[in-house]
This record gives C-alpha cells, sequence and structure tokens, in this order.
C-alpha cells in the first residue's frame, strides 16, 4: 500500500510538471503566433491595397476589421475575417472590400471539408465568383455562385458566411 501511494505521488509530481511546461510553452509561443498572424494580416492588406497609406485595425460591435487608409485618413479597403458552418466543420475565410463596399477578394484561411469535393471552396476559380459583389447582391447558389454537385453544403456556408460579414462590415466600417 505504501508503495502504492509513493507511485501515485511520483506521478502526480511528474504530470504537475509537464502541465506547468506546456502552459509556459504555450503562454511563450502563442504570443508570436499572434505576432506572426498580425504581420500576415498586414502583408496581406498591403498587397490588396498597395495605395494605402497606413493601417489601422478597429473593431466595432465585436466585429473586428484591418483598414486601409489613404493620407488624407479616409478608407481605401478593408480586410475582415467571417467564419462559416461546413459540411466537415468551421470554415474561416478572409474578406478583403474596397472604399466602396465591393468585394475585393475572399480567401479561405482554414476548413475541413471533405478533400477532392468540398475543399472546392478554396480554389481560386471558386472564390473569385464573389469578386465585385456588394451587400446589395443576394450571392444565391445556382444563381451568381455557381453551384457545386456534391459540395452543396460547403458551397452554401461560404455564400451564407459571406452574405452574413459583407453587410454588417460595410455599414460598420464603411457607413454604407
Amino acid at each position: 500500500m505504501k508503495e502504492i501511494v509513493r507511485l501515485a505521488i511520483i506521478l502526480m509530481l511528474i504530470t504537475g510538471l509537464a502541465a506547468g511546461s506546456l502552459a509556459y510553452v504555450n503562454q511563450i509561443t502563442s504570443q508570436v503566433i499572434a505576432e506572426r498572424e498580425a504581420q500576415e494580416k498586414i502583408a496581406l492588406i498591403q498587397k490588396i491595397f498597395p495605395e494605402a497609406a497606413r493601417f489601422e485595425e478597429k473593431t466595432i460591435d465585436g466585429l473586428t476589421a484591418m483598414l486601409a487608409l489613404d493620407a488624407a485618413g479616409q478608407a481605401v479597403g478593408l480586410l475582415t475575417e467571417g467564419s462559416a458552418a461546413g459540411y466537415g466543420g468551421p470554415i474561416t475565410f478572409s474578406l478583403a472590400v474596397d472604399g466602396a463596399g465591393k468585394i475585393v477578394s475572399v480567401g479561405v484561411t482554414s476548413h475541413t471539408e471533405t478533400p477532392g469535393i468540398g475543399d472546392i471552396i478554396a480554389e481560386r476559380s471558386f472564390l473569385d465568383q464573389f469578386t465585385g459583389k456588394t451587400a446589395a447582391d443576394p450571392l444565391t447558389v445556382g444563381q451568381d455562385i455557381d453551384h457545386i454537385t456534391g459540395a452543396t453544403v460547403s458551397v452554401e456556408a461560404m455564400a451564407d458566411g459571406v452574405r452574413q460579414v459583407l453587410p454588417a462590415t460595410v455599414s460598420r466600417f464603411l457607413g454604407k
């Protein structure tokens, strides 16, 4: 019995030390990851809006966007993120909108859709269908967004996600 208690205490100390080490490493790496993601976001918005003089991150009503501003402080565009519930799980996407409220670019940042079927949503040929659309466009699958047989849920999820994020972003950050 004494041996079992001794082994239990040793095991408890080892697991406590391992948990503490993991928490410490997580604290250090999460800061590095956040900095890298911020740099990648700035690099992306600079590529999309090269005419911008400066960039500013804003949060309004829980929605965050990186604004691209000209020398006079007027928004030439913005970059935000959205998510949708796909067939295989959450789909996270970036949405770039110009100062007039038109979509400039959509990109899928993460997804778990079925390879070879639902992952079509991450292909440029699919994403380019959103370019030029505004909050006034219906973004209806089968009409202005191609329906893809076998990937119905994934395609609908992307259209729904963009349909929800676009007007909220345009109204909050561009006032349109």
